[in-house]
């Protein structure tokens, strides 16, 4: 019988060792063989890309209450303080109306976070006094729970603010090169080069204020219309764009296209998400 070589399949897998997806094809003899997928892409400059681990993508019309903002952390401080050590103050707007109720939030209350050794997403209670509840149930002060992946998870915060938590799992390959860019450092928390088992954590506002989402970004996420990890409330399309991080800098390519080069993300670059034109800004408290 005739021998062929052939390539051995390596599909991704959670720790990042393997990189390459391979594509099978059979010959006319009828022997299977696989070919490399070609590598992505980068087109232009990634020094010209945002490099803080806080974004923002805002609208450029005025009284438009959309937004998001975009957290490249493992974990996240969410709290009354509007400065450090929390990462995301707890608001219901406008402010001056609910201020009373907010008063019955903790200055740092209660922490997201990605556990890499147990490849989950937890929420963390810091002690709180007026208490933290998941899915209805009571997290004992000072203990964690874990978040279901892929589904709506309700966030309960001091029986005051509401949020709905959406884990999402990693979709494709660790990117550790880039055609069009050095090879990556591997120091940089999140990105498409970590060896995280989640993509994203979407955080969604529905009771107060919807068209205003957050996200912790492990290594990449789509927003935009239906059909995006993060859709956006008020969307008029199901234009999305694709938004994660390489070496360290914020890149992007237009949703739906996994062979599309991805561009650096620049400060005031325009994105089309779902009908809305979103600029792309450094993160700040002000936004709060």
């Amino acid at each position: 019988m005739p021998t062929t070589n052939r390539l051995t399949p390596t599909p991704g897998n959670p720790d990042g060792t393997k990189t390459q997806t391979l594509a099978t094809a059979v010959t006319p003899g009828g022997f299977k063989f696989s070919a490399p997928k070609l590598p992505e892409r980068l087109e232009g400059d990634l020094a010209t890309g945002l490099a803080g681990d806080w974004l923002a993508l805002l609208p450029n019309a005025a009284g438009d209450p959309s937004g998001v903002v975009l957290f490249a952390r493992t974990k996240l401080c969410l709290g009354k303080l509007r400065e450090a050590p929390v990462d995301l103050p707890l608001r219901y707007y406008p402010v001056a109306t609910h201020k009373e109720a907010l008063q019955r939030v903790s200055r740092q209350h209660l922490n997201l976070r990605y556990d890499a050794i147990e490849n989950r997403c937890v929420v963390e209670d810091l002690g709180s006094p007026n208490g933290t509840m998941m899915d209805g149930i009571t997290i004992a002060q000072g203990k964690t729970a874990a978040l279901e992946s892929g589904a709506e998870n309700i966030l309960l915060v001091a029986n005051t603010v509401l949020f709905w938590l959406r884990p999402v799992a990693r979709r494709g390959d660790r990117q550790a090169a880039l055609d069009g860019a050095s090879p990556s450092s591997g120091k940089a928390a999140c990105g498409i080069d970590a060896k995280h088992g989640f993509d994203a954590l979407v955080i969604s506002r529905p009771e107060n204020r919807p068209e205003l989402a957050y996200a912790m970004v492990l290594r990449q996420l789509t927003i935009g219309g239906p059909g995006a990890q993060l859709a956006l409330a008020g969307a008029r399309t199901r234009a999305a764009v694709q938004i994660g991080l390489y070496d360290g800098r914020w890149i992007w390519r237009a949703a739906g296209d996994d062979t599309a080069p991805w561009k650096p993300l620049k400060e005031g670059t325009a994105l089309d998400c779902g009908g809305k034109q979103l600029i792309a800004k450094a993160g700040s408290y002000e936004l709060f």
